[in-house]
Parts: structure tokens; sequence; C-alpha cells
């Protein structure tokens, strides 16, 4: 699927109430998954355990 297809599907799954903003949102959240999803791909992500130490070191702060 394109990137335009996804844009659309994305939109498409909106309310008919929705506005810019939330347009503008939705479109920036699924950006960003793709790119986390992409990195992933690539072995270029963050080991579960190193998140879960890092989180609990800014949470002790």
């Amino acid at each position: 699927m394109t990137t335009k297809e996804l844009a659309i599907q994305t939109i498409s799954r909106l309310p008919d109430s929705a506005d810019w903003m939330q347009i503008e949102e939705r479109i920036h959240f699924a950006a960003g998954l793709r790119k986390g999803l992409c990195e992933l791909d690539r072995s270029e992500g963050i080991a579960h355990s190193v998140v879960k130490e890092e989180f609990a070191e800014w949470l002790s702060k």
C-alpha cells in the first residue's frame, strides 16, 4: 500500500465531524508508527529490557 493510500485510509476512519487538527494529529501519529516499524525492520529498535530500565530510571527521579 502506498503512503497516499495509507493516508486516505487513515483519514477515512475518522468521524465525519473530524476537524483539520484531528486529521493532522492522526496522520502525524500514523507516520510516526510507520517510521518506528521501518526502524524495527532494519533492526534499529531498542530492546524492551532497555526501555524498561530507562523508564524505571526516569520514574525514580
